[in-house]
């Protein structure tokens, strides 16, 4: 047989490896905690501020979070050694993770206080006359005050903020829910603040999520 004769060797074509049972585990393991997160404080986000659904959402986001950290350390130590380059990487993921998280509950917060306080604001449709005590001024924050009025018969107090520190004693006219005066007296629309609050939580949420994910694929 000559050397043109010679059948050409046979290169069976690279195909990846299977990923293990035990790698699926693990991202398992590092995903739930952050959807359980993202559910729950998509849940409180969407619910009546304070309501059973409300709470419940906040007790997802926690026992979730507290979950996540607490699979952080495992799932290191389930990586072969030596654990240097995982020690970073799993750092790197449960840093994105938690980033994610503390928006994710930012947004939901706001959203949910923006709601609520909206929701008063069209129900305040009394108009009465309250004294105003105790006002303090923060740099950061502006002025609280505590309000005090009569309705029903009752006296009924709140505490919000003012346009400026006013002396005690001091009368400013509130609105209240005439069929709920013992609710919070409604001073003004402030939502300037919550609205900057939800686009961080919201636009941060979005934009920290593709790179939490990433971070953790790489780990698979």
């Amino acid at each position: 047989m000559t050397a043109d004769q010679i059948p050409p060797h046979t290169v069976a074509p690279c195909r990846p490896e299977p990923i293990p049972w035990a790698a699926y585990a693990a991202l398992f393991a590092a995903l739930a905690p952050t959807c359980a997160v993202l559910a729950g404080t998509a849940l409180s986000a969407w619910t009546g501020w304070a309501s059973e659904a409300w709470r419940t959402g906040w007790w997802i986001t926690g026992v979730a979070a507290a979950a996540g950290l607490l699979a952080a350390p495992v799932l290191l130590l389930s990586e072969p050694p030596p654990r240097g380059w995982a020690f970073r990487e799993h750092a790197k993921a449960l840093s994105q993770a938690v980033l994610l998280w503390a928006l994710a509950a930012l947004f939901a917060f706001s959203f949910s206080a923006w709601r609520h306080s909206h929701e008063l604001d069209q129900r305040a449709t009394a108009r009465v006359t309250a004294t105003v005590t105790a006002c303090k001024a923060e740099p950061e924050l502006g002025t609280d005050c505590t309000y005090h009025w009569s309705a029903g018969g009752r006296q009924h107090t709140s505490r919000d903020y003012a346009a400026r520190t006013w002396p005690d004693g001091h009368q400013v006219t509130v609105r209240i829910d005439p069929a709920r005066p013992d609710s919070p007296a409604v001073i003004g629309g402030r939502y300037w603040a919550l609205w900057i609050l939800i686009g961080l939580g919201g636009f941060g949420t979005l934009g920290v999520l593709p790179f939490w994910l990433a971070a953790e694929l790489e780990l698979v």
